[in-house]
């Protein structure tokens, strides 16, 4: 008998409806992922149709087919998938919004920091190059861009951030759009975790903030515990160190009985890394972190009889991206499920992004447009000069992946075998639930809030 698993995303009640307009949103989806931006429309009520869906990544084949509704297939892998290789001919028109999630690693933390000066970062560039040709010939309405708070900071040498150059190109090359930088954090909306998110909108010129979810409701009932036995040597000392040290927190009173933690159970004492245990919710959710240990703070039940010591499982990392559970089925390993719901932009926040936007957007304010798209160069050259992007000779050989992802071969039955993998890290700290977000510099549209980059 498959265990109940909780769907406890009810935050688009919360959301301001928006209106229907008179005639289809056509929605633009490079690097679509696993469309959370899909999501966050359907359950905005939003009347939209998709298109340009493009990812790398082609074992998301069977899910985008069930899940999403697009002129013509999602084209997918390095050969279909690869934005780098369409020609601005070859995008399907017509094109009122655009959304997307370029890839992140040139500005993530445990990226390379190579911001812009990273080959990944050409598809950003690509898409903005794109947007500018839409905006131009009278067709799209709004942007929004998703992408790591990373990308606000400043590389070594530069006066500027890559977002502050960016803005300051769109400005002055496509005038004709409002330009905002959002930072969007998902424990201010309803998904306890760790996650905040940089959002670029323009919108052609012419939120709300959520309690808490309680933690104990994304969980899935009555997985039996992890048995001890079963973990690798190193991940049985990390577990009775992190116990440990849990013990002298709850005696410090920075703990109480009733929280639920989650840490990294491959992250040891005396190593490069810090093992973060997070109180009541998960830490940022990302391709790698296969190790995620939910523990109660019962520590005089036998194992066996308390109510939470076990691995995160795949289903319920969905659920705290606002994703229906249900989807994890789509997807034929532990592997991808992991990667798929760690490479997903959370679906409330792209909701908060897009929603002030399309309230904006009237009935009569979707053109029919016949024009063909013309590059712009002079867009083009403005971002390569003020990004310093060189000319990048062709790699001999393939660039070298970010650190291997590491999976646990855990099932919903509770039996857990970890993969045997070094421990790292080492001094814990405890993540609270942070005070409330103070809305200095606030972007609004009618009535909708969300806060801005220049607080972060």
């Amino acid at each position: 008998m498959k265990p109940f698993i909780p769907e406890p995303n009810d935050w688009f009640n919360h959301f301001p409806s928006v209106p229907r307009l008179a005639r289809q949103v056509h929605v633009a989806l490079p690097c679509v992922g696993i469309d959370g931006s899909g999501w966050a429309l359907k359950l905005l009520g939003a009347n939209f149709h998709c298109n340009n869906v493009y990812d790398l990544e082609r074992r998301y084949q069977k899910y985008l087919e069930t899940y999403m509704e697009s002129a013509e297939p999602p084209r997918l892998g390095s050969d279909n998938g690869d934005v780098l290789k369409v020609k601005l001919s070859e995008w399907e028109r017509p094109v009122h919004l655009l959304l997307a999630g370029p890839p992140c690693p040139p500005w993530a933390g445990n990226g390379n920091h190579k911001g812009a000066e990273d080959q990944r970062a050409e598809v950003f560039l690509r898409i903005v190059n794109v947007v500018g040709s839409l905006a131009k010939c009278g067709e799209l309405q709004a942007v929004v861009l998703e992408n790591v708070k990373g990308i606000l900071h400043k590389q070594k040498g530069q006066t500027e951030s890559f977002m502050d150059k960016l803005v300051s190109c769109l400005k002055a090359e496509i005038p004709e759009f409002l330009w905002d930088v959002s930072l969007l954090k998902a424990k201010d909306y309803l998904l306890p975790q760790d996650r905040t998110r940089v959002f670029l909108r323009g919108i052609r010129s012419g939120a709300a903030r959520f309690w808490v979810q309680k933690f104990e409701r994304i969980f899935v009932p009555g997985i039996p515990s992890v048995n001890r036995g079963s973990l690798t040597s190193c991940m049985q000392k990390n577990l009775k160190d992190a116990q440990g040290q849990l013990k002298e927190l709850f005696a410090n009173g920075d703990l109480e009985e009733s929280d639920i933690v989650c840490f990294p159970l491959d992250r040891a004492d005396g190593k490069c890394y810090k093992r973060q245990i997070c109180k009541n919710k998960v830490p940022t959710l990302t391709t790698s972190n296969s190790y995620l240990f939910v523990s109660d703070m019962n520590f005089s039940k036998p194992d066996h009889e308390r109510d939470f010591f076990r691995f995160l499982l795949p289903q319920e990392r969905f659920t705290l991206q606002g994703f229906p559970a249900f989807i994890s089925s789509s997807f034929n390993s532990q592997a991808l499920q992991i990667k798929a719901a760690g490479n997903a932009y959370p679906v409330p926040l792209i909701a908060a992004a897009v929603a002030g936007l399309l309230e904006k957007i009237g009935p009569d304010d979707l053109p029919r447009v016949d024009k063909a798209l013309e590059d712009q160069p002079a867009l083009r050259l403005r971002l390569e000069e003020a990004i310093s992007v060189r000319k990048r000779k062709t790699a001999k050989h393939a660039p070298k992946k970010d650190d291997a992802e590491k999976t646990v071969d855990q099932t919903v039955t509770g039996h857990q075998r970890p993969l045997k993998r070094p421990a790292s890290a080492s001094s814990t700290t405890v993540v609270k639930n942070l005070e409330k977000p103070r809305f200095k510099d606030a972007w609004r549209l009618n009535g909708f809030l969300s806060s801005s980059s220049s607080s972060s």
